[in-house]
């Protein structure tokens, strides 16, 4: 939002390195997988790889659903992330013959705790930046950075360092 950026244009940009980190990933498993002489399993046979896929069409078709209804305008991405968790729990439910009521209710405690925690990070963030705004700490800051007389290169070059040495 703040640089008018699509989320699709964003998502579709992650679509190369996510498919050449795909392919450098499975370069090093192929590698090692050589190197140590790992124990390999036969060829599956074409009745059971068909078995396979046929058990695993709904969840593939999830991929369709959520791409689409995003490229088709159906849902943004945030509602299509909804729609994906609740399709994948009902898939879970309808095609798992065993009950998992309580792993779902464990799933949900967990996000619970998790979401609370970030919450709770990102109310410590606010009130940090509105006693910052508060004390002008960055019109000070500005007015440093300003009266030092740095160019563009050598101001980055003096950022880099300070978040160098706060990242250590």
């Amino acid at each position: 939002v703040a640089t008018n950026t699509s989320v699709g244009a964003l998502f579709m940009a992650g679509v190369i390195p996510g498919i050449g980190l795909a392919m450098v990933l499975g370069g090093v498993t192929w590698y090692r997988a050589k190197k140590f002489d790992y124990p390999r399993l036969p060829k599956a046979s074409f009745a059971a790889r068909w078995k396979s896929f046929r058990e695993s069409v709904w969840g593939l078709f999830l991929i369709v659903v959520v791409r689409g209804g995003i490229y088709s305008g159906f849902f943004t991405p945030t509602e299509g992330s909804g729609f994906s968790v609740v399709y994948a729990v009902l898939l879970g439910l309808i095609y798992r013959k065993k009950s998992q009521a309580g792993a779902v209710m464990a799933a949900l405690r967990d996000t619970v705790r998790t979401t609370g925690a970030v919450m709770i990070i990102i109310a410590g963030a606010n009130v940090f930046a509105w006693i910052l705004t508060r004390q002008r700490v960055p019109q000070e800051v500005t007015s440093l950075v300003l009266a030092l007389g740095l160019d563009k290169y050598s101001f980055l070059a003096v950022i880099n360092v300070i978040l160098l040495v706060l990242g250590m």
